[in-house]
């Protein structure tokens, strides 16, 4: 399992930003642009401060009981870069929620 500062620094080919993250040991490996990787660290983090929680809190509870950060922050990263971080966090902890994440 790879914490969150190891996630952010998985980069497999720096020239053009791509990135290879196996993160989650029930899927596949996952690859995603240096962008939605700086926008997946920013709700994990962002949504851990909202809940007084660690990054790596969160980022366990979106990998390890849920497939929120691939299937859903990564998914709709274009739609969901377009809100407000205060959207964004209420948007996310619903998501928890709805997937039965005691938060």
């Amino acid at each position: 399992m790879l914490c969150l500062t190891q996630f952010q620094n998985q980069i497999v080919n720096p020239s053009d930003f791509s990135i290879m993250a196996s993160y989650n040991p029930k899927s596949e490996s996952v690859t995603m642009t240096k962008e939605q990787l700086d926008f997946a660290v920013f709700c994990v983090e962002s949504v851990a401060d909202s809940l007084n929680m660690t990054g790596d809190e969160v980022y366990r509870l979106m990998v390890d009981e849920s497939d929120i950060l691939d299937g859903y922050i990564i998914q709709f990263c274009d739609t969901l870069h377009t809100q407000g971080k205060e959207y964004i966090v209420r948007e996310l902890t619903e998501v928890m929620r709805e997937r039965g994440i005691s938060i």
